[in-house]
């Protein structure tokens, strides 16, 4: 487990409702068309409140993708996936940026992003993994540490 320092903490939380039209299921992403989403709302909640960039600058930000076998990675990074590498990032040596398509802005991927993605390597799809991924992510095995769970009191054994 790693500690999370969060930006931004709603008490209580925001409903759904006021933000998203649709309910939610068991998918990993969510497209966000105009229709569903309530931008004026989200973007109010997001409005910097006493937030300053500048202390948060060199500050690391993770990105999980969970099952990222799973997903198109084409549509999940698009032209994203070469700007996730180490020396085409904000700053390195052969840094590259893209053109947002919305908002026109420019946009690169700076040093302090590290994207994990996670996979369970019993699954089939593993085999289909797009040559883009590979060459992008390390991998490294986790198998089960059952001894973390020796300690652990059930239901059964009360």
């Amino acid at each position: 487990m790693r500690i999370v320092k969060w930006l931004l903490v709603f008490e209580p939380s925001q409903p759904r409702e006021n933000l998203f039209k649709l309910a939610f299921s068991q998918i990993t992403l969510y497209e966000l068309k105009n229709n569903t989403l309530n931008r004026d709302v989200l973007q109010k909640l997001l409005a910097p409140q006493d937030f300053n960039h500048n202390d948060t600058a060199n500050q690391p930000y993770v990105l999980i993708i969970d099952e990222i076998n799973r997903g198109n990675i084409s549509k999940i990074f698009s032209e994203l996936i070469t700007l996730i590498e180490p020396n085409k990032r904000a700053g390195a040596d052969e840094a590259l940026s893209v053109t947002l398509p919305y908002s026109k802005a420019s946009f690169s991927v700076p040093n302090n992003v590290h994207i994990i993605g996670t996979m369970n390597t019993a699954d089939a799809s593993i085999a289909r993994l797009d040559v883009a991924l590979r060459r992008r992510f390390d991998f490294i095995e986790m198998p089960p540490k059952h001894e973390l769970l020796e300690n652990i009191i059930t239901e059964t054994d009360t």
